[in-house]
């Protein structure tokens, strides 16, 4: 895993320590030089220092759009999501060795989380996972976009299928009517792990109206406003060729899913169908992780070429 990801041997580490300011972290992380969406939290702040846990742009951003709490005074600590191997009885975190392969990296891209410990029904994926040495100490980071960008390079095999075979659909997809507010649709996915939004007419007719980012989910959380507000129209989508059938074939939407606009938005894809009067229904959702699963189901060699850097 740590060709295909960002390693300290090849790439720059971006490491923060937890007793920062959660604003100083979100100005590094808004300055036009910094490409990356996550800090790798060490004891010293710094790459192979002992790790303590990461921290994301919709972490940092969760907290300050919180009315309930004071940004300026938060630290990383406060809003990271903790490492400790081994404390709690299930899953809270993940990370992968230098060692490990690309298979064990798909694992852990598609292991459910608990969101917070004791609580069962809420949980979450880990989109950025850590990579350690043998001491725990920071070495590298891995993201579900260098997984699939080795796939549209032809690095890594793509499933030889449709995304209409592989997609959620019916209760393992939450949809939202537009006069929803955005709280209540987040209550609405908790229990999926589901970050999108999908906006519908009404939950049986299902047609199509559009999507939230989970960005736009956090930003406008306690305002009390329809998501109509908010979302990212059909025919915004259609205009950016965001929108899948359930005939498209994985190749064809891994290559949406990195080239589009709103690849850097949205971690799932709208798969709808079209009626005879035009109008959208909406049929499922598909993304990285569906594809990741469909590869360990298949039991697909999964291999990654080595690359000189």
């Amino acid at each position: 895993v740590k060709q295909l990801g960002t390693h300290r041997s090849i790439h720059t580490i971006q490491c923060i320590k937890k007793d920062a300011l959660l604003t100083d972290a979100l100005t590094r992380m808004n300055d036009d030089d910094f490409r990356f969406r996550h800090f790798l939290v060490t004891h010293d702040g710094k790459v192979g220092g002992k790790l303590e846990g990461i921290i994301g742009y919709r972490n940092i951003l969760k907290k300050e759009k919180d009315p309930t709490e004071s940004f300026d005074d938060l630290t990383v600590e406060d809003a990271m999501r903790s490492f400790a191997a081994g404390k709690f009885p299930k899953p809270t975190f993940v990370h992968l060795h230098e060692t490990d392969s690309l298979q064990t990296a798909l694992g852990e891209f598609t292991l459910r989380l608990n969101k917070e410990v004791g609580i069962e029904l809420n949980y979450f994926y880990m989109s950025a996972i850590p990579i350690v040495d043998q001491d725990h100490r920071a070495t590298g980071i891995i993201t579900f976009k260098d997984v699939v960008g080795a796939m549209v390079r032809g690095e890594i095999p793509i499933p030889n299928t449709t995304v209409g075979a592989i997609m959620r659909k019916g209760e393992h997809v939450r949809v939202t009517p537009p006069t929803e507010t955005p709280r209540k649709a987040k209550h609405k996915m908790l229990q999926l792990g589901q970050r999108d939004v999908v906006v519908v007419d009404n939950e049986q007719d299902r047609t199509f109206l559009g999507m939230v980012s989970d960005n736009e989910r956090i930003v406008h959380s306690h305002l009390d406003i329809p998501v109509e507000d908010i979302m990212i129209s059909h025919h915004d989508f259609e205009v950016e060729e965001f929108c899948l059938t359930s005939e498209t074939t994985v190749a064809e939407m891994l290559s949406k899913y990195i080239l589009t606009d709103y690849s850097k938005t949205f971690y799932d894809l709208p798969v709808i169908s079209y009626r005879p009067n035009g109008r959208p229904h909406f049929e499922g959702l598909v993304g990285y992780r569906d594809v990741f699963l469909e590869l360990a189901r298949s039991n697909a060699v999964v291999y990654y070429q080595d690359v000189a850097p």
